[in-house]
């Protein structure tokens, strides 16, 4: 099984369930926020946007989701709402 490089799941560990390679559920993150800032939601902002502008890779939203536990789904981010942006060192340092 095959997880592409910047996933969260890079650590996760699998099991097998009969011939099916399997992911282990996965606990959020929690960062190191001495680094972190603050981005101000704006209308048409999407959480992958909102990633690409801010690590320069869109598929990093999970590290502002884990960031920012008050969300269970990015379709609760509203325009206004502050969210928790963790350094992008911070992030690498759990993708390697």
């Amino acid at each position: 099984m095959g997880v592409f490089e910047g996933s969260r799941y890079i650590l996760s560990p699998l099991y097998q369930r009969g011939s099916t390679m399997l992911l282990e559920p996965r606990e959020k993150t929690n960062f190191n926020l001495d680094n972190a800032t603050y981005y101000t939601v704006i209308e048409g902002d999407t959480i992958d946007g909102i990633a690409y502008r801010q690590y320069g890779n869109a598929q990093l939203y999970w590290a502002i989701m884990d960031a920012n536990k008050q969300y269970m789904s990015e379709l609760e981010i509203k325009p206004g709402d502050q969210l928790l942006i963790p350094a992008y060192s911070e992030v690498v340092k759990l993708i390697g």
